[in-house]
């Protein structure tokens, strides 16, 4: 919520979340056409999240070949019991 309406995106799985507590437009890892999930961002600051489990986004193989590379880690969030949940990357 620190970046004004509009200048940031969030790719995800959990699209109504990331929307509600970033105050940015979210998209789903599903909604891309053709694979281009990244072109789906928009504004000056764009984030993904990517969550441990993987549920409702690309395999792990995929997520390091077509994403990791173009992305850098700003935080990672644990859960209550201190096990890594999600990560969340800036693309630049």
């Amino acid at each position: 919520r620190a970046h004004a309406p509009g200048r940031c995106s969030v790719l995800t799985s959990d699209v109504p979340i990331m929307a509600w507590y970033s105050g940015c437009p979210a998209y789903a890892f599903a909604g891309a056409p053709d694979g281009s999930h990244l072109g789906l961002l928009s504004g000056q600051w764009r984030y993904v999240i990517v969550r441990e489990d993987g549920d409702h986004q690309p395999a792990p193989e995929i997520i390091a070949r077509d994403y990791l590379p173009n992305l850098r880690l700003v935080r990672d969030y644990f859960d209550g019991t201190g096990r890594l949940a999600a990560r969340l990357y800036r693309a630049d």
